[in-house]
């Protein structure tokens, strides 16, 4: 049986899928492309049609990952220009992870991947991630319009990021359970404590 017919043509998305469940499950240090067509039940030749090589099949893994949360970032950035708009940004951050705990869990828990943020002296916040950098771009945008001074800028940003990342890693990784509306509950978080000054 052809393993593309097999697959419906999405073996490549599958293979992707497989390796971060084999990422998550096992550690970077156990990965092989045989393990991935293993699990994907097909020849261990089959993932070498789409990735040369392990390292090839992580970065498309990392890629694929950051452009599902980026496209999901981004649909509520033009949404609106209301003064929510950091706030309905960091709950879109907060759910994309809690729908996809297991790509929390593959971004932040493993050392495959080097996401840093620079913070300068200067107050310059800088990072090769692109949803921070899209968070960053909005809140700076956003801090400009109020007319905040710009000397609080980095500050401000980091503040907001840890208090939305903070909140997503507690509940992709499922340490807090609340019985009420989860999203009411995160909006009334953000909006304490995405504060501005």
């Amino acid at each position: 049986m052809e393993a593309a017919s097999y697959h419906h043509g999405n073996l490549k998305n599958e293979l992707i899928e497989a390796g971060i469940q084999l990422i998550n499950q096992d550690g970077a240090e156990n990965f092989s492309l045989r393990k991935v067509a293993m699990k994907c039940k097909v020849s261990h030749a089959a993932p070498y049609k789409h990735f040369k090589n392990k390292e090839q099949l992580l970065s498309e893994m990392k890629n694929f990952v950051i452009s599902k949360f980026m496209d999901n970032l981004e649909a509520v950035v033009p949404s609106h220009e209301s003064s929510s708009i950091l706030v309905d940004l960091g709950i879109a951050y907060i759910g994309f992870f809690i729908d996809n705990p297991q790509y929390f869990y593959f971004l932040f828990s493993q050392e495959v991947f080097d996401l840093k943020i620079t913070v300068t002296d200067g107050g310059l916040t800088h990072s090769d991630f692109g949803p921070f950098e899209l968070f960053r771009k909005t809140a700076e945008e956003y801090m400009t319009k109020v007319e905040l001074n710009q000397s609080s800028f980095s500050r401000n940003i980091i503040t907001m990021w840890a208090a939305v990342h903070g909140l997503a890693s507690i509940f992709a990784t499922k340490h807090v359970e609340y019985s009420g509306d989860r999203n009411v509950f995160i909006r009334e978080i953000l909006e304490q404590n995405i504060v501005l000054n």
